[in-house]
């Protein structure tokens, strides 16, 4: 229903009256490709959140008309592709404007195997993504159509004087893989995709002073899941794998204004209130936003800006809450809720000209009432560590209050050097979850250099540190990111470049394996604490591009990389109810992927409007532990597109 009411919309909106006149510029053209997918191995990582169907052919197709009266401007490309996009804006003077978009997506859904390692050897565990249980051919998809229309109307004498009404809906289709863990078995299930959200909005805006101007937005949003339920009998009860998603309605007020108080200082700001009602419970969020900008440029040399934030959230519970994340909370407990207050304060100073100097501070605190606390009890770990009961919690803050510094300068230095240098550091009183940081120091530093012989260099590295000293985590992480890039140019004809990059990050905290943790290893019957284990990734990347305009309108292009991706939690653990058990690696990964792709394009000197187009793409996917997750896909394209 929304496609087809897109689509009249669309067809509507270029009917109207733009006329072209002697004086208006007009551009249209189009295109059509042949295309051809070949798949081979897993669909799952190397054509990931690409669901592009390539029904052999698809097109393009615009049009720009701007001309004294108004201006039309329409856009379609990839039509026929399953993932086709199209928008229509239309400009009738200064009085009246109108733009319609749809957007059509298609989702395959990531079927990827896991495991660790036990003994030295890869072990799959299964999840509810893995082709083990829904096998290696598994192709789950659902599409996702995003459509849009906005109509205003404008005083022709004063732009801030405007209604405007607008329509927004998505709607997904498809399927999805669940899993229902009952009677201690878990069970998996191909599970229907169906819903909708459609929002409708009605805003008005009118001048306030000669420098200032408010608008009013009302907003009504509604939710609808129609999926249907798949249901099994494990000979206890007719159970559904994924239950429809609630209905839910939410109903919005947003009210912005500005004020230029001088030609040097600016306000801005925006108020809004919003409660989202779950038709099924009738539970009841409620959120308030108040937000302030203010920009000053105390010099041609000094700028300053201040921006302050404040946020809160509630949810009535109009039905019994049961809390299932706290060990025995109280008898009036209810859903978390949260009061936010933001400050932002940055200035900018430019002492000469080829110098900027940045700096800013930041402050957030936060109050959460019924924040849940995860009260662990006593045990005696295999290690010989004890913890005493309520010694160790995984709670959420009540009360933190987060303080950030940034610095930065940037510069144009002699012989075309330009240098960015960045620091950050961040300290909190506390974290809102045990696993987020503390304290951290975060330092960048961007250099680009031209050299002789039409070539520039571009270098970048990157050095983050954070930690949060708690006992049950001790929680630290090190990051450190580089990159770099050579470009060559020669005479506006030749275009060669190389890149690399290599980013390294390690976490550590402390494991505590409980007794029953069947994920991680079904043998692993004991108390396990592992002081110290970390979780290291590395990522490399190498990449080249090149670019030739040949004589007689030729243009040829390539480009290539190659990734190389790990990562590894590595343990050194021999459990004592099993000691023919060793756990070695609890998330092992080795990846290669290999990317390249080359392009021939055609210009004729005598129809410069046409242009044909060659192209070949391969994606080569290769996991080192596991086959089933690897895969190469490759597409080729011949197409011919016109401009007039």
């Amino acid at each position: 229903m929304n496609t087809l009411l897109m689509t009249g919309l669309l067809v509507g909106l270029c009917a109207l009256p733009v006329r072209a006149e002697e004086s208006a510029s007009a551009e249209y053209g189009g295109g059509v490709r042949y295309v051809d997918l070949d798949i081979k191995g897993s669909k799952g990582q190397v054509q990931e959140y690409n669901g592009k169907q390539y029904f052999v052919g698809e097109g393009d197709l615009w049009l720009n008309n701007q001309g004294a009266k108004g201006l039309i401007d329409l856009d379609f490309n990839d039509i026929g592709s399953g993932e086709e996009n199209g928008s229509v804006h239309v400009d009738l003077g200064d009085w009246f404007k109108a733009s319609a978009k749809l957007d059509r997506m298609t989702h395959r859904q990531n079927m990827t195997d896991f495991g660790i390692i036990v003994n030295g050897q890869f072990v799959k565990i299964p999840t509810a993504l893995s082709k083990q249980l829904f096998g290696a051919d598994t192709n789950m998809l659902y599409k996702r159509t995003e459509s849009e229309i906005n109509l205003a109307v404008f005083d022709s004498q004063n732009s801030a004087r405007w209604l405007s009404l607008q329509y927004w809906s998505v709607y997904k289709k498809g399927s999805a893989p669940n899993g229902l863990y009952t009677g201690g078995i878990l069970y998996f299930a191909e599970a229907s995709v169906d819903n909708t959200t459609n929002e409708i909005a009605l805003g008005v805006g009118h001048d306030v002073t000669a420098d200032g101007a408010m608008s009013l937005d009302l907003i009504r949003r509604e939710f609808k899941d129609e999926s249907v339920i798949v249901k099994f009998n494990p000979a206890t009860a007719n159970q559904a794998f994924r239950p429809s998603l609630p209905r839910t309605e939410m109903t919005a007020a947003e009210m912005r204004f500005r004020y230029n108080a001088s030609k040097d200082l600016a306000f801005t700001g925006a108020l809004t209130g919003r409660q989202r009602e779950n038709l099924f419970n009738q539970y009841r969020f409620n959120a308030a936003v108040a937000a302030f900008n203010a920009a000053y440029k105390a010099t041609d040399k000094l700028s300053l800006t201040a921006r302050l934030y404040g946020r809160v959230f509630e949810v009535d519970e109009n039905k019994t809450f049961i809390n299932v994340v706290s060990n025995n909370p109280p008898a009036n407990t209810h859903q978390l809720d949260k009061m936010t207050a933001k400050g932002d304060f940055a200035l900018s100073y430019r002492p000469v000209k080829p110098v900027l100097l940045k700096a800013g501070y930041k402050v957030e605190v936060t109050h959460r009432r019924d924040a849940p606390a995860e009260i662990f009890g006593a045990a005696v770990y295999s290690d010989g560590t004890y913890v005493y009961a309520g010694q160790n919690a995984n709670s959420v803050a009540t009360d933190d209050v987060k303080h950030t510094f940034n610095a930065g300068m940037k510069a144009d230095l002699p012989l075309d050097i330009e240098v960015d240098a960045d620091y950050k550091k961040m300290k909190t009183n506390r974290a809102a979850f045990v696993n987020m940081p503390t304290q951290g120091d975060e330092a960048s530093l961007t250099v680009n250099v031209p050299l002789p012989g039409h070539l520039e260099l571009y270098a970048m590295a990157l050095y983050l540190k954070e930690h949060n000293a708690i006992e049950l985590t001790n929680y630290h992480l090190t990051r450190n990111a580089y990159r770099t890039g050579l470009d060559w140019e020669a005479e506006n004809r030749v275009f060669v470049g190389a890149d690399a990059s290599y980013e390294t990050t390690r976490r550590t905290s402390n494991g505590w394996f409980g007794a029953t943790n069947a994920l991680v290893n079904p043998a692993l019957t004991g108390f396990e604490h592992v002081g110290g284990m970390y979780n290291r990734q590395n990522n490399t990347t190498t990449g080249l591009h090149a670019r030739v305009n040949l004589p007689k309108g030729f243009v040829v292009k390539a480009n290539g990389s190659y990734t190389w991706s790990t990562v590894a939690t590595p343990l050194d653990m021999q459990p004592r109810t099993d000691p023919g058990q060793f756990l070695g690696d609890i998330t092992p990964g080795d990846v290669r992927i290999a990317r390249g792709g080359a392009a021939l394009e055609f210009t004729p000197a005598k129809y410069k409007h046409l242009t044909a187009r060659a192209s070949y793409r391969v994606d080569d996917w290769v996991d080192k532990y596991d086959s089933n997750n690897s895969g190469r896909a490759s597409v080729t394209q011949v197409g011919v597109s016109a401009k007039f």
